[in-house]
């Protein structure tokens, strides 16, 4: 039985990162941070071109000044600096393609990246999340009738978890706020946003483990 609840364990892992990110996704994205005008766009940028008759006037000019007259030694010098010029002109002609951070990208970058006892807590919240996902496609596609004890207990603590979490991640991001010098106006920014999002974040994920329990109890109790 816990060999195949495993595989469904494990196949539920990028359906919780999924609902993890969906829960997320609308706090991070009323932060400036990441917002509407982020997405993914091309700028390009040319450079013109002078025409033959002019760059070989400007060789011309700058030489001039240096050869005295012009004899074959500088007529060389000014055809290889026309080659030269005319050569990265022509280069930089091509568009310079600066491709921007798409939102997705941008959005979790901007969750992930930040003090890794944060990102533990996450994890954590992932896998609170990811434990009723799991038994209750187990128990619905396998139709299983009961459950061992263990099952329970560890539905238990993934109700009763991501509220913990939450708090914990707020004192951790408030610690961090108050050990970090530097910008304080930054620091604070960052430190308040991590504590709303793991609190919010664990209330979430609460109430959905929460209608998960109801959904299994009363699946297997249908039997």
């Amino acid at each position: 039985m816990f060999k195949v609840y495993i595989r469904y364990f494990l196949g539920t892992i990028p359906l919780s990162i999924f609902v993890f990110l969906a829960i997320l996704y609308p706090l991070v994205s009323l932060k400036n941070g990441v917002d509407s005008e982020k997405l993914s766009k091309s700028v390009t940028v040319t450079v013109a071109i002078p025409s033959d008759r002019e760059l070989r006037e400007q060789s011309e000019q700058k030489f001039l000044s240096e050869c005295g007259n012009i004899n074959v030694d500088c007529q060389l010098l000014m055809e290889k600096d026309f080659n030269q010029t005319k050569t990265q002109l022509l280069n930089a002609q091509h568009p310079i393609t600066h491709q921007k951070e798409s939102k997705a990208f941008e959005f979790i970058r901007y969750v992930f990246d930040t003090n890794y006892m944060i990102n533990f807590i996450y994890f954590l919240l992932i896998l609170a999340l990811n434990f009723p996902i799991s038994t209750s496609l187990y128990v619905k596609f396998e139709k299983i009738d009961d459950l061992n004890g263990v099952f329970f207990d560890i539905t238990d603590w993934a109700i009763n978890t991501p509220p913990i979490l939450g708090v914990l991640g707020t004192i951790i991001a408030f610690a961090i706020l108050v050990a970090n010098g530097g910008d304080i106006q930054d620091t604070f920014s960052r430190a308040f946003f991590d504590a709303a999002l793991t609190t919010i974040a664990g209330g979430l994920i609460y109430t959905l483990n929460l209608g998960l329990k109801v959904y299994i109890f009363k699946h297997i109790s249908s039997k």
